[in-house]
């Protein structure tokens, strides 16, 4: 690869120069900064090794992010239709749906540990549907 780009370089210039600048002073200004557009080109198939490798890192990690925010936001969306179906099942659907509603705008883990407490301590769907203000503020 370092002879191709050695070879490149000379082949054409202009955009060679035109690279090395944008490198420069847009991908790495940090790192060239203040540096000839020739000594960058020259420098840069040092560097591709080393960029592919933290593109490569930042590209796994950025994966890893993405794919926790999914299986958190799918965790939580069967949390809610669990405790959705526990409510139902021991209270009505009223209560089961209006649970659900509740939780579908929250996603702290305090939020439903509230509500399976809510399911196991109330005694009846009145009950447990006075713990859900049309305001959508809860009472403890």
């Amino acid at each position: 690869m370092q002879q191709a780009w050695r070879r490149w370089i000379h082949e054409d210039e202009a955009l060679c120069q035109d690279l090395a600048v944008w490198v420069r002073d847009v991908l790495w200004p940090t790192k060239f900064k203040g540096s000839d557009p020739e000594e960058v080109a020259m420098s840069v198939f040092d560097i591709f090794p080393e960029a592919q490798e933290k593109f490569r890192t930042e590209g796994r990690q950025q994966g890893i992010e993405q794919g926790i925010e999914q299986a958190t936001h799918e965790l939580r969306a069967a949390e809610r239709a669990r405790l959705g179906r526990q409510a139902a099942r021991k209270f009505g659907r009223r209560a089961g749906e209006g649970l659900t509603a509740y939780l579908s705008d929250r996603h702290e883990p305090a939020d439903f540990e509230q509500v399976l407490d809510w399911i196991i301590d109330c005694q009846s769907e009145a009950e447990i549907l006075a713990k859900l203000p049309a305001n959508g503020a809860a009472e403890s």
